[in-house]
């Protein structure tokens, strides 16, 4: 039986891409490729960063990246939904960069987080996360979803959505 609801399906989508997303950012942290996980990059958004790394500061970091994952993967259902589910994987790709940019990118250079600064292999490490993220919550999405939720090679126009207008059709009064 296929998920039917945009939004039902988004959160499913969110948190199986989150899970393989934490999964990676350990993996990494423990290999030494990475100085944080994004649960305690999130932590660092709702508490101080000595709080960031405690026993329920991880708590409250693994509960916030699970909520920001589930709105990202609602995104990614929608974003689907409009675009179409052909090449799931690389908009799931795509969107899990962009995705990256933004919240890690603009939003912790603005203050949004208390955890960081950071270095360069932690930064490429949450990239590749962010990018298995989305193309795991588009793949989830695909599998997952009723087909009915996706349109099949919606084409959007190449040109105004208007039709052309020739100026001979307007006519002065005289």
């Amino acid at each position: 039986m296929k998920i039917r609801d945009r939004f039902i399906l988004g959160i499913a989508c969110g948190l199986a891409g989150n899970v393989i997303k934490m999964s990676l950012m350990s993996f990494a942290k423990k290999k030494n490729w990475a100085e944080i996980t994004g649960q305690e990059k999130s932590a660092g958004m709702l508490l101080p960063a000595h709080q960031a790394y405690s026993s329920s500061g991880k708590i409250v970091g693994i509960v916030a990246d699970n909520v920001v994952a589930t709105i990202l993967g609602v995104g990614t259902v929608y974003m689907l939904a409009f675009t179409g589910k052909d090449k799931a994987l690389i908009k799931g790709l795509a969107f899990g960069e962009a995705t990256w940019v933004s919240l890690y990118g603009v939003l912790s250079t603005m203050g949004a987080t208390l955890v960081g600064p950071l270095s360069p292999k932690t930064v490429l490490s949450e990239m590749v996360g962010h990018a298995v993220f989305g193309a795991a919550a588009a793949l989830t999405a695909t599998t997952l979803g009723d087909p009915a939720l996706f349109p099949q090679n919606k084409q959007l126009p190449n040109s105004a959505p208007y039709p052309s207008v020739k100026l001979s059709d307007f006519t002065t009064p005289k």
